[in-house]
């Protein structure tokens, strides 16, 4: 399987890239993180297609990449938000619900249709979220199910989940009418362009000028550089990464084994973030890497 390892390192640089994303948001707005974000990705993505060059561009290209790049701009700054609003361990593995999404848009967009199998993956990754809440257990039994609408990161990551299980279909139908590094170059270039358009209507590019200027500091002392850069060059690895193994395999089962990331991104939480509840939240992100391995099956 050519494509397990593509996927699985993807999920590894996912997982450090929700890390440094984490504490980036603690002194700079979502918009920023994910503006600067793509146009570091865009950057290395650039590079990396001049180094190759250019491929023939398909019919139906363009169109394909005006969906894609709308739906991730609104997705990319989502997800920023979201983890902005909550705890990495406890928001970050809500987007493991995207498998459940696939069983409507995979059909639909590229006329792959999951199995019996896949159902009952994507049910343990439904009682994964359920673990992820635990701590809520003592107000009954349902209510860890009602914490994920109550509170506002999660219910915001639960929509991220949907927009990408549209765009990975997406992704394919690109990367199918011109390249792996083609394609994410271009959706990069387009998110960059859609959240600069966004900082300059809300206005506060000038309120983050102090920190992101040479020699600004945050509100941690240090230069934000330090983790928006290797945060961009992860993600631009990743996404490469990511959309090869596209051109090998379903893409319901690139993104289950991209959504290990969950799990490791728990860890990091906990470890490098003093984030609380290590114990509960494993079980939660334990019971979805389950389901996904029920999903490559």
């Amino acid at each position: 399987m050519p494509w397990f390892p593509l996927a699985l390192t993807t999920a590894c640089l996912t997982a450090i890239q929700d890390l440094l994303g984490k504490k980036s948001l603690q002194s700079l707005d979502a918009a920023v993180v994910t503006g600067l974000l793509g146009g570091i990705s865009a950057l290395v993505l650039g590079g990396l297609l001049w180094a190759v060059g250019m491929p023939p561009l398909q019919p139906g290209f363009w169109w394909i990449l005006l969906a894609n790049g709308s739906l991730n701009t609104l997705g990319f700054w989502t997800y920023n938000r979201a983890l902005q609003l909550g705890d990495l361990s406890l928001t970050a593995p809500i987007v493991a619900f995207s498998p459940l999404f696939f069983f409507l848009t995979s059909p639909l967009i590229v006329g792959e249709y999951p199995t019996s199998t896949d159902f009952v993956g994507s049910v343990l990754v439904v009682l994964g979220s359920y673990g992820l809440n635990w701590q809520q257990r003592h107000q009954g039994y349902w209510a860890p199910f009602k914490a994920l609408w109550t509170q506002r990161g999660s219910r915001l990551m639960l929509g991220v989940a949907l927009i990408w299980s549209v765009t990975a279909n997406l992704d394919k139908v690109g990367v199918l009418r011109s390249s792996p590094l083609c394609w994410v170059f271009a959706v990069y270039s387009f998110v960059t362009l859609g959240m600069g358009v966004t900082i300059a209507l809300q206005g506060n590019w000038a309120s983050h000028w102090e920190q992101l200027r040479p020699g600004g500091r945050n509100n941690q002392g240090r230069s934000p550089w330090v983790y928006l850069l290797p945060m961009g060059i992860c993600s631009a690895l990743a996404v490469a990464l990511q959309m090869y193994a596209l051109t090998l395999t379903l893409v319901v089962r690139v993104i289950a084994v991209k959504r290990l990331s969950t799990l490791m991104g728990v860890v990091l939480g906990v470890v490098f973030l003093q984030e609380q509840g290590l114990r509960h939240r494993l079980l939660g992100a334990g019971l979805m890497v389950a389901g996904v391995a029920v999903l490559l099956q």
